[in-house]
């Protein structure tokens, strides 16, 4: 493909900062396009991508005598603890066990969770209530599925996980042949979560309880009994761990996230791509529990493109992207720039933006245009579909 002409000299920098200077470098060309904006597998990440911070705090949920909860001395450490567990083992992220002798990438999942404060406080709160402090999720009484807790105590909830702390139910505690557990449940943008406040020395345990809930808010479902949408999770007997007493439970059993197994350390990259949809798509509603690091240039580092590499899936970016020699760089969907960013094209590099493309600032602010440096006879290359969209320059 030919660029419509454009006359640079040696060792010159076209900056094109204008709508009417990119126009001139449209053409008629449909790009190869294997995968949809739409597609969970266009958000697999990628060396490129930054890791996102999901917004969380927490709700302490206590009887009014204050006695079948955490003080706040206790639940702060804990919680803290537990956070901290549950992003490590997040950046962990563990080979996957099914199926046997599988090849599947394991990926850096590149998204972790910050306790977060709204006005003056510090993201931590405590609520006192006999009647929706507990946890129930059997008999007559069972309400792990009720959101009146939610409804009641709920603080930035359209912008802020919340997750409650709750003690199981007073009279089950009173019961010698009651077994308190960890159990969990998500509800829309919050979770419920319990077995903690009864487990007060071992946060760490609860880490992957709070990651597995968290993966149902962002639209991982579990992959033992029914089609997760995944190819990459096999259904599996949903063994706790192995057994020769159990029929299927001989062998490898799934260490992954979604299941329930003494693991809970794998995460597919598929998965992955589900959760970054849901955490990038402009369209979805778990995109504003994300820290709006995007709209931050962050000088420290830049994004260098040395080969054919094909942005499929919308993305926001925190540096400059530098296309250099022999690297060419195809956007497909959305891309965001930081204010004040830019795309430097280096002589023997090519930028290519496909017709479903949308180069903006999703921050209400302004980024640099790009860059084409030439150098003797050799061009930094720009191609751009007719029915692309490019927002939010400056004009230099």
């Amino acid at each position: 493909m030919l660029l419509l002409p454009f006359c640079k000299s040696k060792n010159q920098i076209s900056h094109l900062s204008s709508i009417d200077q990119l126009d001139q470098y449209r053409q008629d060309v449909v790009f190869d396009q294997a995968l949809s904006c739409s597609d969970a597998l266009s958000y697999i990440p990628d060396d490129n991508l930054y890791q996102k911070q999901v917004r969380v705090n927490i709700q302490f949920m206590n009887s009014e005598d204050s006695l079948y909860g955490f003080n706040e001395e206790k639940g702060r450490w804990y919680m803290k603890f537990l956070i901290h567990n549950a992003n490590k083992r997040l950046r962990e992220n563990k080979k996957m066990n099914l199926p046997e002798g599988n090849d599947t990438p394991c990926l850096k999942p590149k998204y972790q969770y910050v306790i977060t404060s709204m006005d003056e406080d510090d993201g931590y709160f405590w609520n006192y209530d006999d009647e929706l402090s507990y946890f129930v999720n059997k008999g007559r009484n069972r309400n792990n599925y009720d959101k009146e807790v939610i409804e009641k105590y709920e603080t930035g909830g359209d912008s802020i996980i919340n997750i409650f702390v709750m003690p199981h139910h007073k009279d089950s505690l009173n019961s010698k042949s009651y077994k308190t557990h960890g159990t969990g449940i998500a509800l829309g943008n919050s979770l419920k979560i319990a077995g903690l406040v009864e487990d007060k020395e071992k946060p760490w345990a609860y880490a992957t309880l709070l990651n597995h809930e968290i993966g149902h808010i962002f639209g991982l479902r579990h992959t033992w009994r029914y089609n997760d949408g995944c190819d990459d999770t096999p259904r599996n007997p949903n063994c706790w761990q192995e057994s020769k007493g159990r029929e299927g439970c001989e062998g490898p059993i799934s260490n992954n996230l979604m299941d329930y197994n003494n693991s809970q350390m794998a995460i597919s990259p598929c998965q992955l791509g589900i959760v970054h949809k849901s955490l990038t798509m402009k369209k979805s509603k778990y995109r504003k529990y994300v820290k709006e690091d995007w709209c931050n240039l962050d000088t420290s580092h830049t994004i260098s493109i040395s080969e054919h590499v094909d942005w499929f899936g919308e993305r926001d970016v925190t540096s400059h992207i530098h296309v250099r020699a022999g690297g060419m760089l195809t956007v497909h969907c959305r891309l965001s720039i930081p204010p004040g960013g830019e795309i430097i094209v280096h002589p023997g590099g090519v930028l290519r933006i496909n017709e479903s493309a949308l180069i903006h600032n999703d921050c209400d602010l302004t980024w640099k245009g790009i860059r084409l440096v030439s150098e003797g006879k050799q061009d930094g290359e720009l191609i751009i579909s007719q029915s692309a969209v490019i927002e939010d320059i400056s004009q230099i």
